[in-house]
């Protein structure tokens, strides 16, 4: 792969972990409710998904949470299933940080500014390590 398809995949993979990270989706919400809805637009709209079959199942009858699944077909047998959850815990153990839980960027920046020592932080935010963390690499492919 040459360094120009390298550099799009880590920007698209960057991209989808921001727009995933931003999504509030505490359990029980409303943000909850609608992330799958949102999420499957998002795939429908990526250009390296334009041939992939994509749709939602809700979770039961009358739940507005719905599964998103999708089916990119290639030219061999073999299948790859990606699995994972987009519900997130609360963000109040954040503290005067709360509102920056699902701001990456600005949650970044300013923890490295409360930490006493120069060092350098990787992007976070709620939900980056657990529920969304493997699915934003694959979502850049």
């Amino acid at each position: 792969m040459n360094s120009g398809a390298t550099s799009r995949q880590a920007g698209r993979a960057r991209h989808w972990a921001i727009a995933l990270t931003e999504r509030k989706s505490v359990t029980g919400t409303d943000g909850e409710a609608a992330f799958g809805l949102w999420l499957a637009d998002g795939l429908r709209r990526e250009t390296a998904f334009r041939h992939a079959e994509t749709w939602t199942i809700e979770v039961k009858l009358g739940d507005r949470r719905h599964c998103v699944g999708m089916l990119v077909r290639g030219t061999g047998r073999a299948t790859v299933v990606l699995t994972g959850h987009y519900d997130t815990v609360t963000t109040r153990d954040y503290g005067e940080l709360e509102n920056l839980a699902t701001q990456p960027q600005q949650l970044t920046k300013a923890l490295s500014k409360a930490w006493p020592w120069p060092m350098r932080l990787p992007p976070g935010g709620r939900g980056t390590i657990s529920s969304r963390e493997s699915f934003s690499p694959a979502a850049a492919c």
